[in-house]
């Protein structure tokens, strides 16, 4: 399902998700310059079309080339969706373990500042196959 993970039951999950989609095509649709369109990501993501890399979308818009890589009939895509460690770095826990370990200094209350600007994840979409036509 697409959405926040926090909101599909991942709360503190800090890693990678992978999303797996059948896109068919006719053969007309297979020649053209298809891009796919992720919506919204947080916060990278890694495409495979057919088991081959397609590219990187770190950044709006998450687009990503799929020209060549598609062939008629059923296609496999893979989206490989990866957030940062701000929901490991913010458990509480974890920053009674690095009081511990003497990191409490100005630098590590920047970097906390930052995590809490970097919570989240997910594949928000809409996720669509675009054509650009010439």
């Amino acid at each position: 399902a697409f959405g926040r993970w926090t909101e599909l039951g991942l709360t503190n999950f800090s890693g990678t998700v992978r999303y797996v989609l059948k896109v068919p095509l006719r053969a007309q649709q297979a020649e053209e310059e298809l891009w796919l369109h992720l919506g919204r990501v947080e916060y990278a993501a890694a495409v495979f079309v057919n088991g081959a890399y397609a590219g990187t979308a770190l950044w709006p818009p998450y687009e990503v080339r799929l020209a060549g890589l598609l062939s008629a009939g059923e296609n496999e895509v893979v989206i490989e969706v990866s957030n940062t460690l701000a929901q490991q770095v913010l458990l509480p826990e974890n920053i009674k373990q690095a009081q511990e370990h003497g990191w409490d200094n100005p630098y590590w209350h920047r970097t906390l500042e930052w995590h809490k600007e970097s919570l989240g994840g997910g594949l928000l979409g809409p996720v669509v196959v675009l054509a650009y036509r010439k």
